[in-house]
């Protein structure tokens, strides 16, 4: 587990505590109930900070923002709140949908794989499979190096998937006169 990992469960035990312990500042409160925020305020602004910098995972980049976004709401610091904010709303958030997106293709492809491995072995059919495997392999290193030729990978696969179901259709139609 990493420094910043570390940081973070800390850092959330304590908001937490903190949150359940004084609850949100009121548009009313006195300013010593808000500097009781000031320490987590700048401990979460410092692990963004750094996290940001270090290209940290988007899932941990994305609990480590919402959490500060409602720290920052609780302790009414507006200017840290409003950095939290965009930082979710114009770069992780995108970013987390783009991850989903890509798991999904994978997925899907893994899929496209599994099926052409057992049409493989009910029709011989070795070198569509290869195919639709070289494929896969592609879309899979496209997709470590997070590229946008994942696509062309993936049409190929459904090409040679195409390729392989029309040609079991025809064994099946020779089969069947």
């Amino acid at each position: 587990m990493s420094l910043l990992q570390l940081e973070w469960i800390d850092l959330r035990d304590l908001a937490l505590e903190q949150l359940r312990r004084l609850g949100p500042c009121s548009i009313d409160s006195p300013q010593s109930d808000l500097v009781k925020w000031d320490d987590a305020v700048l401990r979460f602004r410092k692990l963004r900070e750094s996290l940001t910098a270090t290209h940290a995972d988007v899932e941990l980049r994305c609990q480590v923002y919402e959490l500060s976004a409602v720290v920052c709401a609780a302790a009414r610091n507006m200017a840290e709140l409003l950095k939290c904010l965009q930082q979710l709303v114009n770069s992780i958030y995108p970013a987390v949908i783009r991850q989903q997106e890509q798991q999904q293709q994978y997925s899907q492809s893994a899929a496209a794989f599994s099926e052409a491995h057992l049409q493989q072995q009910q029709d011989g059919q070795i070198a569509a499979v290869d195919q639709v495997a070289a494929a896969l392999r592609r879309l899979h290193l496209q997709q470590q190096q997070q590229q946008h030729s994942q696509s062309v990978a993936a049409e190929e696969a459904t090409a040679a998937l195409q390729g392989l179901h029309l040609h079991h259709h025809q064994q099946q139609q020779q089969q069947q006169q």
